[in-house]
């Protein structure tokens, strides 16, 4: 599945634009964060929310993927989060990562 556009509720949106923003990812005009071919709209609300959500990256490339955040995100914040874990069952290997409010991304690899 491919989804285009993927809109998450925020209590702090303006955390979240510097964090995705100091981390590589662009944000456009209307304030979507581009994610390869693949939009995060953020949407103000009065209460914390917290998500999990997976970025597609290419067949074999989490090691390389793993390399970048290293580099990119230098805090101890995000040090457990470095870590590659392989999942046999799904011919995958993932990379975990937090974002300025706590919501779980994923970086997903499939393998050949």
């Amino acid at each position: 599945m491919h989804i285009d556009e993927l809109t998450l509720y925020c209590h702090d949106v303006a955390s979240q634009h510097a964090w995705y923003a100091t981390h590589g990812w662009h944000i456009d005009a209307t304030g979507a964060i581009h994610m390869g071919t693949s939009r995060l709209r953020l949407l103000t609300a009065a209460h914390p929310y917290r998500y999990h959500y997976a970025i597609a990256v290419p067949a074999n490339s989490i090691a390389a993927v793993q390399r970048w955040w290293l580099r990119t995100c230098q805090t101890p914040h995000h040090a457990p989060y470095g870590t590659i874990h392989a999942f046999d069952e799904w011919q995958a290997d993932a990379l975990y990562f937090r974002d300025a409010v706590g919501n779980i991304g994923e970086f997903i690899a499939q393998r050949d």
